[in-house]
């Protein structure tokens, strides 16, 4: 059985465009010093990354774009039609996805804590509010 659903491809634009800039927001003047420290980035290695940071901002949005378009896939599933009840299934989603796949790195790649952290709540509040976005269009 498919289900099928409707996603509006405007919302989907716009809750990729929202989550670059939380990404942009966060890992810059947010926590970006606390995140190149617990990633041994330094500015030297931004600009010699192999990818090029366009090319990397560029693959970061599609990214971003495959996200929201699943999550309003999921929305729609779910029949959600409330600010509060996409706020919900955004958490859930984070929870069980996100975070999880996060703990990872902890359990097996022996990142601290503070990795988790600060790339799991950054997480959570990008899919809160594209989940949000999503539901209100």
């Amino acid at each position: 059985m498919v289900l099928e659903v409707n996603v509006n491809l405007w919302a989907v634009l716009v809750a990729a465009i929202a989550s670059m800039i939380i990404g942009s927001l966060w890992y810059g003047p947010l926590f970006g010093k606390t995140w190149m420290r617990l990633s041994g980035m330094t500015p030297q290695k931004m600009k010699s990354m192999k990818t090029g940071v366009t090319k990397a901002y560029l693959l970061g949005f599609i990214g971003a774009l495959v996200l929201a378009y699943v999550l309003g896939v999921i929305i729609g599933w779910a029949g959600v039609t409330t600010l509060w009840s996409g706020v919900v299934v955004g958490f859930c989603v984070w929870l069980g996805f996100s975070a999880t796949h996060a703990l990872g790195a902890v359990i097996w790649e022996g990142k601290p804590w503070t990795a988790f952290w600060l790339h799991g709540i950054g997480g959570l509040v990008s899919l809160v509010i594209q989940a949000a976005i999503l539901v209100s269009w």
